[in-house]
């Protein structure tokens, strides 16, 4: 595995423009940096659960529209699970990993809920948050 990982292409520099420049100046640490950077670069999504970077993300005015429904939280991704594989295998694997987060392990609680509802109330909360900012959601790949 490691043999593969150091084949991996190295992200390019980061050019100096208005954009990078405000990147910089911004909360973002170096690493949120480069990855936003690359999303806004390029057709690449971003899969985070890092909402404070998102919402820091979410007030530069020349990034938001290049990272617009580019940006994954786990919940769009769990959502998307849900919607394949249905709830209860994806409940099953949740139960199984003690390192999940409460919010996750708390929307898969029940077998007679749908984690769904659970999963969207937070995306929902989110989405408000960071507006005009629009997240990508599952309805994306359909």
């Amino acid at each position: 595995m490691l043999a593969e990982a150091q084949g991996l292409p190295l992200a390019p520099p980061i050019e100096s423009d208005t954009l990078s420049e405000r990147l910089t100046a911004s909360k973002l640490d170096p690493g949120e940096i480069q990855l936003l950077w690359l999303a806004a670069q390029s057709e690449l999504l971003l899969v985070t659960s890092d909402k404070r970077a998102i919402r820091d993300a979410a007030v530069i005015d020349e990034l938001r529209p290049r990272i617009s429904k580019k940006i994954v939280v786990v919940e769009s991704v769990l959502i998307a699970l849900c919607d394949r594989a249905g709830p209860d295998v994806i409940r099953a694997s949740i139960s199984k990993n003690p390192h999940i987060d409460m919010v996750f392990l708390t929307c898969f609680s029940s077998p007679k809920e749908d984690p769904r509802v659970g999963l969207r109330s937070h995306l929902s909360a989110l989405e408000r948050e960071v507006y005009p900012l629009q997240l990508w959601t599952p309805e994306a790949i359909e």
